[in-house]
């Protein structure tokens, strides 16, 4: 419950956001106002994905592959999440199809 209320709605979102954005060089500025555009989505797909995951492996998953099991899906949602926040015209990421 912890890493649902705590760590991913305010530090979890939070440098994903910060991370993405320097990696695709987007200024500050840019990065708060993606951020604000698309926060609420993510947090409530980290919840709509997460908590029944996280039901469904502590409760039927055996303890020595909760870990790799949660990783795992990590790893998928991580990506997923990664493949929207790539840079769109929308987002005036690029200039004559190159990024800045």
């Amino acid at each position: 419950m912890v890493n649902q209320i705590v760590w991913n709605p305010f530090v979890w979102l939070p440098v994903f956001y910060m991370w993405t954005g320097f990696a695709y060089w987007r200024t500050l500025d840019e990065i708060i106002t993606k951020a604000r555009r698309e926060y609420w989505t993510s947090l409530k797909a980290t919840w709509i994905v997460f908590t029944p995951v996280n039901l469904a492996n502590f409760y039927f998953v055996p303890v020595r592959h909760q870990v790799t099991t949660n990783v795992a899906v990590s790893f998928v949602y991580s990506l997923t999440l990664s493949f929207l926040a790539a840079p769109r015209a929308s987002d005036n990421a690029f200039v004559d199809g190159s990024a800045r």
